[in-house]
């Protein structure tokens, strides 16, 4: 099952890209609804790079642990603006995640978030979550982007756990 949801954020493709290579950003939007720990390696690591793999103790809401949770970062595009993850945890064997930028004009950018989706018998309600989710994410990038575009070089928030 596929899930896209998409975002115009308000600031310019180049500066959407640098930030989606950053962990912080990850742990920002994603907080509260996800929050992860590092397993291995110790540390997440302050960018995303091509070929990296990570292990991550993931909590929903706060409460309910999921683990682990299996993140490799198949392809950092920076031509296209495109970074392909490959996920899995104990209830979703394959989360393929892609993150796409693309330049709107100068000061806009199309923010997509296109996941393909398989856990079995729960793959329904997985999506269905993680339309919610994405919804969310991207609504916390809108105020992220907003935030960027007044600054232009305010970075995100640095987060514990990350190296």
């Amino acid at each position: 099952m596929q899930v896209i949801v998409k975002s115009l954020l308000p600031c310019s493709a180049d500066l959407v890209w640098s930030e989606v290579q950053k962990s912080s950003l990850l742990i920002e939007i994603t907080s509260p609804i996800v929050t992860f720990t590092p397993i291995s390696p110790q540390a997440i690591p302050q960018r995303w790079k091509q070929g990296t793999t990570v292990c991550l103790r993931c909590r929903l809401f706060g409460v309910f642990t999921i683990s682990p949770r299996v993140v490799m970062f198949e392809r950092i595009d920076h031509v296209r603006k495109e970074l392909q993850s490959r996920e899995r945890d104990p209830l979703i064997c394959k989360w393929d995640h892609l993150v796409r930028v693309e330049a709107v004009d100068d000061n806009t950018a199309l923010y997509t978030d296109e996941i393909e989706i398989k856990a079995g018998i729960l793959t329904v309600p997985v999506a269905v979550f993680a339309q919610f989710f994405y919804r969310f994410r991207q609504r916390r990038w809108r105020n992220v982007a907003a935030r960027l575009a007044d600054s232009n070089t305010q970075p995100v928030a640095a987060s514990r756990g990350i190296a």
